[in-house]
């Protein structure tokens, strides 16, 4: 059973695996098919179905999307002979191992480590950084890494955007005096959960989060002689 890779708070379908209880001879006289099984998933919920002679009826398992984490299990499905009348014994028809597959993941989670970031008076070529966690909310496994793209309307900063942050990691916006003059500014980020190329999940812009920066660069004074 296949439940795939979803979203924390997602709505997903159950599955079912069908059991059918064939008629030998008259289904009038013929025992139920009792198919029952407990997951180990807690994550998982199943339920099983007593299953007259000549129908059909279904093992069913419901998934839990409310935390983030994997869905594998094996169910151990028992298969029983229910006697139909007083003085029959019950039988056990023996046991079918189901796999079920997939996991639910969160997205990615921006943290900063504040939001002012303070250059001072400088020179040109002075540089800072300040960091951008991505924050575990129940397990770094099943998390979206987080993507940070640094933007400001001061000429005066040259800005560089961390790399592909994991899931409990930090990366640094680095920010850098580019010439002189006035270092005021709102870096604005464009943040992105991205799916780290896991199947079925799709990438999220997330809200923007921005900080802001102080500071003013310097030259040095330039001696320049002339004749008088």
């Amino acid at each position: 059973l296949a439940f795939g890779n979803v979203r924390k708070g997602a709505t997903v379908a159950n599955q079912t695996l069908t059991f059918g209880n064939t008629t030998v001879t008259d289904a009038n006289y013929q025992d139920a098919l009792l198919v029952a099984t407990t997951a180990n998933n807690g994550k998982l919920t199943a339920t099983g179905a007593t299953i007259a002679a000549g129908t059909t009826g279904n093992l069913t398992v419901a998934i839990s999307t409310a935390t983030a984490g994997s869905l594998a299990d094996t169910l151990a499905v028992s298969q029983n002979s229910k006697a139909a009348a007083s003085g029959l014994l019950d039988k056990d028809l023996g046991t079918l191992n189901v796999a079920v597959t997939g996991a639910v993941y969160d997205y990615a989670k921006a943290t900063l480590a504040s939001t002012s970031l303070a250059l001072g008076n400088v020179r040109p070529g002075a540089a800072d950084t300040l960091s951008v966690a991505n924050e575990v909310i129940t397990s770094s496994t099943y998390q979206d890494g987080l993507l940070v793209a640094a933007t400001s309307a001061n000429g005066n900063l040259t800005l560089t955007s961390p790399a592909k942050i994991a899931a409990g990691l930090t990366g640094n916006v680095g920010v850098k005096a580019k010439q002189a003059g006035l270092l005021d500014a709102t870096v604005a980020l464009a943040l992105t959960s991205d799916t780290n190329g896991v199947s079925g999940l799709t990438n999220l812009g997330l809200t923007s989060q921005s900080f802001g920066v102080t500071g003013a660069a310097y030259d040095y004074a330039v001696s320049a002689v002339t004749n008088a």
